[in-house]
């Protein structure tokens, strides 16, 4: 096996272990073999500090698969993660029946490129909360993560080790070549506007503000 095979089930259970053991305390911490540049950590902590001197909450974990080594910022604290779901879902979906990207390819689209909260609401009530539930047993991630149609009680580190099934997926050479286009070409997303430019950046939609009352997060 290639050590660095990202479609391996066995090297993405050794990223998600790392990603488990991950404990940063509250502070940034880098972890693993690699470290980026003083000079680029420097800078990665005064923009925290401006976020959250601005009043603003934060957590962030981040891997490099080639050297499994990254950084943490508070990823085990519980925040409004809201619509991040809707690609992770689609990706599950889509690898149990592969046959229903054909079937509903204009409703993905919009699911992925312009984070449609109606076509992703038509998923999950057409396909339930199994393809995503099986992804949270494959990962170790509390199945309670699929209870909502959107988490809103969850943490940065779960969704990233998500993401390594999900780019396992993409990598495999199952994925439907439109779908890894609309991650590519998602609307809003500041991933792809920041750095789109330096490399291959998939994202699904993001969004800034203008969410109404009852999708806010509470803390109930």
């Amino acid at each position: 096996m290639d050590p660095t095979d990202f479609t391996s089930n066995e090297y993405m259970k050794k990223i998600r272990h790392i990603l488990r053991e991950v404990s940063d305390e509250g502070k940034l911490m880098i972890f693993g073999d690699a470290s980026p540049s003083e000079e680029t950590v420097d800078g990665l902590r005064n923009e925290i500090d401006l976020i959250t001197a601005a009043g603003y909450d934060l957590s962030l974990i981040m891997i490099d698969l080639d050297t499994r080594s990254g950084i943490s910022y508070r990823s085990d604290h519980v925040m409004c993660y809201q619509s991040t779901i809707k690609a992770i879902y689609v990706a599950a979906l889509l690898e149990e029946k592969p046959e229903l990207f054909v079937k509903h390819q204009e409703t993905i689209r919009k699911t992925i490129v312009l984070s449609d909260n109606n076509t992703y609401k038509e998923l999950r009530d057409t396909y339930g909360n199994e393809p995503l539930l099986r992804w949270c047993r494959d990962c170790g991630i509390d199945e309670g993560f699929a209870d909502r149609l959107y988490p809103r009680d969850r943490c940065a580190k779960e969704l990233c080790i998500l993401w390594t099934k999900m780019y396992s997926y993409l990598e495999s050479g199952k994925a439907p070549k439109e779908l890894i286009a609309y991650l590519a070409d998602s609307a809003c997303s500041s991933a792809r506007e920041v750095l789109s430019d330096r490399c291959f950046v998939q994202s699904k939609a993001g969004w800034e503000n203008g969410l109404s009352e009852d999708t806010l997060y509470t803390g109930n």
